[in-house]
């Protein structure tokens, strides 16, 4: 019966150790609440600097443009808004962290 209980223990304290598959706290997700702040302020030179490089974006389309003309793309949309942006209310972040 010890040993039974020993074993089930064992089993138990192993299967619990198993690394967490998801979170809501890394740098990358720091990262994404930083773009969509700069998005929202309408900071398009901090939204570039998100971007690699030679980075391509899509918004709404299938064509893509690089991402140093975000400010150009966004341009003519800003002038017929007065404002716009992501509700933050009940926004939550998550990660999946895989091998």
């Amino acid at each position: 019966m010890k040993n039974l209980l020993l074993t089930g223990m064992v089993l138990l304290f192993l299967t619990s150790c198993q690394k967490q598959r998801y979170t809501q706290q890394s740098e990358e997700i720091e990262t994404v609440k930083k773009l969509i702040s700069n998005y929202n302020a309408k900071e398009y030179a901090s939204v570039v600097s998100h971007f690699a490089d030679t980075a391509n974006v899509y918004f709404n389309s299938s064509q893509s443009f690089k991402a140093s003309k975000l400010p150009e793309y966004h341009a003519p949309t800003d002038a017929e808004f007065s404002s716009r942006g992501f509700i933050d209310e009940g926004l939550e972040y998550e990660m999946v962290e895989t091998d």
